[in-house]
């Protein structure tokens, strides 16, 4: 595979693995990895990763969803919290298994510092379903 010189080119790479389905799971990791950058230089490419991460949706996991999480605590910049917060928000709604998971990971993102990171936070955990117990592998009662 051909090295990606640039932020932007690793962005697009990023975005198309997000949009790729089934297709793109065997290159999940370098969106965790593009994530989990701390170089000041990658903001725009942390922020990619974590909007592709998000478009995954139903195919999404909860390791992908806690390093989501992971990113909207500790990232030093306040865009790509957001974007972390939007994704998990996206992941919670798409995937009902993560749904529960979504909401005590955008919990950490009412906390933030930056009003951006707050309210994709709020707004994330708005639009989460509601879930009802046939949404839960347990027996209803009759």
């Amino acid at each position: 595979m051909a090295k990606l010189e640039t932020d932007e080119a690793q962005g697009l790479y990023a975005l198309a693995i997000g949009s790729s389905g089934l297709a793109g799971e065997a290159l999940v990791d370098r969106l965790l990895a593009f994530l989990a950058d701390p170089a000041t230089e990658a903001t725009a490419l942390r922020m990619r990763a974590a909007e592709a991460l998000g478009a995954r949706g139903e195919l999404a996991s909860e390791m992908q969803l806690e390093a989501l999480a992971r990113s909207l605590q500790h990232d030093t910049n306040e865009m790509v919290r957001e974007a972390c917060a939007n994704a998990i928000g996206v992941m919670g709604c798409s995937n009902k298994g993560l749904t529960t998971l979504a909401r005590a990971s955008l919990e950490l993102g009412l906390e933030d510092s930056s009003a951006f990171v707050k309210e994709a936070a709020e707004k994330a955990m708005q639009n989460l379903p509601q879930l009802a117990a046939e949404d839960f592998d347990i027996p209803q009662s009759v």
